[in-house]
């Protein structure tokens, strides 16, 4: 690495460091908030409120997915869109039933809700891994 490299990557380092000290979101991002046991338990009940205000036509691949592969849908996952979308739930539930349309719209009915892995829903596309 250069001098000048050396001094341009000091002075980013710098700044950034000066950016943080004055808390300064200069990327307009939501603040994540601490996940306490508590927070995440009242955040997933949340999620399961505004999944059954979701229409059962909306939420037909959920559904499916829920009875088919039930480890697909856990708690552990729906956290995933919880963080995702920063704990705001009504935009989580969204997500997560989206993403259940696109899941079995790209791998079908019958494969859909096997885990995504080389020995669960990818298991025929090993030419498409490689």
């Amino acid at each position: 690495m250069t001098q000048k490299a050396v001094a341009a990557a000091a002075a980013a380092a710098e700044s950034t460091t000066a950016m943080r000290k004055d808390n300064v979101n200069i990327y307009k991002q939501t603040a994540t908030p601490d996940e306490t046991p508590i927070l995440i338990k009242n955040k997933l009940a949340e999620f399961e409120l505004a999944l059954d205000d979701v229409g059962d036509k909306e939420k037909r691949c959920y559904l499916m997915a829920k009875e088919k592969g039930p480890d697909e849908c856990n708690d552990a996952h729906k956290l995933i869109f919880l963080r995702c979308e920063v704990f705001e739930v009504d935009r989580a539930a969204a997500r997560f039933v989206k993403y259940w349309e696109a899941r079995v719209a790209v791998f079908g009915e019958d494969k859909a809700f096997l885990p995504l892995a080389v020995d669960g829903a990818l298991k025929d596309d090993m030419e498409s891994i490689e």
